[in-house]
């Protein structure tokens, strides 16, 4: 864990001068936290920290147990231990005299847990059971406890339907599969709006996070989720992100070491406030998170009902305008899975693989390896929100190669993302301007170049980083009052640096008309039960015995 600084601080050695004011901004991610330090009226970070959690990501087994593949768990512990470690590292560089206004957070969501009244976790009491742990983001209920909020009303506002991902599944979930342990459960909630409760002292939810992932809209919680959660959500108070939760707590003034106790803002989505970030914060400005998966943030001054998209909300991103979500299951791990399955030589790494793979798959012509693939590998989330659909790849031959099949991967993921766009202009809501942000479109210049390719239009490439932890701090900047709206606080705090990627002529004809049997394979297969058949079986089968068998022994 390293910590990063600059040298351009002021020394107040008079302690009558007015205290300057800083703001930090905490990210909460998938693998780990970072927090970084600001001052109002500038976009340059005086201080960074990352803090890798003490337990990562939670998968495949607890306390010697093996939990179903589907769990995907944090220790909320981990999170007060990177808070701790990240404010303490990154105001050790404040000078002399200096406060902190305001601190923001923004964090990985739907990511909820179970909580005691006081807002203890129940892992701490049931350190066995993994139903006691944070449901990470990627944690997926099973389908069926999700069928019970399929008919809510306004659920068009969600592409038609509701995730098995979001809060009220995952509640669900946990109160048919541990009935006992749900009775101890006196609060179920968003991590990001926990981790506001234990720093501040209050318990305030926030509008986005319940928004998006808890079906509230336009002021109210839907009654079928209440009744499904009853006081361990509906007695909550909600507030609006920038919005202050109340001050740092006195005891964590001291874990922290902080001279002040600075405004707690209400919490933010990670992905949402790194639009904020980036200073997008005008109507049919895109932003596009290329990682893992694949998130698409746009805003509008229209509210329409666009398919497969995971909601919009009425001030979802910035206030007056309406933040639309949308994106692709998965993007950066089918390339990553490709690279572990078939690694480019005996004994490389991954990175040796991709370095290998992106050299190779760069001289190959659009269309030249003759296949066509669909990036179902999890899914399709927009425009079909269909979890049941899997990956595939047409045109197999004696003389394909692994570098042919990385190419079509890579063109998989750009005609997905096509068609997200294209869901968006066909719904009303128009795109105007695409900014890539998050890990792939840093390091991955093949993709982010046919990416430009098969949407025959300049994209931006966003050159700051830590957009989401900027986001977070400009929140702060809100709710300590230190900036009075959104638009003043992203125009003294965002980094707006960007790169632009214009496209090769000379490749858009064979896109066009690789895209065409794209929508053509697409609507083929998600019209056919072929893959929901195959998948059934496979299910069917790994729940069957083994058999046992005899090598070499005669029957």
């Amino acid at each position: 864990m390293t910590d990063t600084a600059s040298n351009s601080f002021p020394h107040y050695a008079n302690q009558d001068l007015p205290r300057p004011s800083y703001l930090i901004g905490l990210d909460f991610g998938t693998e780990s936290a970072r927090a970084i330090l600001i001052r109002p009226g500038s976009p340059e970070v005086l201080a960074s920290a990352v803090h890798p959690y003490l337990h990562g990501v939670i998968q495949g087994r607890l306390a010697g147990q093996t939990l179903p593949l589907a769990f995907a768990l944090q220790d909320a512990d981990d999170y007060l231990l990177a808070a701790e470690d990240l404010i303490r590292r990154v105001a050790a560089h404040l000078p002399p005299g200096a406060e902190v206004a305001g601190l923001g957070l923004a964090f990985t969501s739907s990511s909820p847990l179970p909580t005691t009244g006081q807002g203890t976790p129940l892992s701490r009491q049931f350190p066995n059971h993994p139903h006691a742990y944070v449901k990470l983001w990627k944690h997926r209920a099973e389908a069926k406890y999700a069928q019970p909020f399929q008919d809510l009303q306004d659920l068009e506002f969600y592409g038609g339907s509701s995730s098995p991902e979001w809060l009220p599944s995952k509640a669900l979930e946990f109160a048919g599969e541990s009935p006992e342990l749900w009775e101890q459960a006196a609060r179920f909630i968003e991590a990001g709006d926990w981790l506001v409760w234990q720093l501040s002292g209050q318990e305030i939810r926030s509008t986005t996070q319940a928004g998006y992932k808890a079906h509230y809209r336009h002021g109210q919680i839907n009654e079928q989720v209440i009744r499904s959660l009853g006081e361990r959500f509906g007695g909550s108070v909600l507030g609006v992100p920038g919005t202050s939760a109340g001050r740092l707590s006195a005891e964590w003034q001291i874990r922290t070491g902080l001279s002040n106790r600075p405004q707690v803002a209400v919490s933010a989505i990670d992905a949402h406030a790194a639009s904020l970030g980036l200073g997008l914060i005008r109507p049919g400005e895109l932003t596009a998170i290329l990682g893992t998966s694949a998130c698409y943030l746009l805003s509008s001054d229209t509210e329409q009902a666009v398919p497969g998209i995971s909601g919009v909300v009425d001030g979802g991103i910035v206030p007056a305008l309406f933040g639309y979500e949308a994106g692709q299951a998965g993007f950066g791990d089918i390339l990553t899975w490709f690279v572990r399955t078939y690694p480019a030589f005996p004994g490389c790494s991954e990175g040796e693989s991709f370095e290998h793979y992106n050299t190779q798959a760069a001289s190959l012509r659009p269309g030249e390896h003759g296949l066509l693939a669909l990036d179902w590998f999890n899914g399709c989330r927009t425009p079909l929100d269909r979890g049941d659909l899997s990956g595939l790849l047409l045109g197999y031959s004696t003389s394909t190669s692994p570098t042919d099949i990385y190419r079509a991967l890579l063109e998989s993921l750009c005609f997905g993302a096509r068609r997200v766009l294209e869901t968006f202009d066909r719904s009303g809501v128009s795109v105007n301007r695409v900014v890539l942000t998050g890990g792939l479109s840093e390091k991955h210049v093949l993709l982010v170049q046919l990416l430009c390719d098969v949407l025959g239009r300049p994209l931006e490439v966003a050159l700051g980083e830590a957009a989401s932890a900027r986001g977070a701090a400009i929140h702060a900047a809100i709710a300590g009052q230190v900036c009075a709206t959104f638009e003043e606080a992203a125009s003294q705090l965002s980094d707006t640096r960007t790169r632009n990627v214009t496209p090769d002529l000379r490749s858009l004809p064979v896109y066009e008309r690789l895209y065409a049997s794209y929508l053509q394979l697409s609507d083929l297969m998600a019209g056919s039960t072929v893959m929901c058949d195959v998948q059934a079986l496979a299910s069917e089968v790994r729940a069957l015995q083994p058999i046992k068998t005899h090598v070499g022994v005669e029957q």
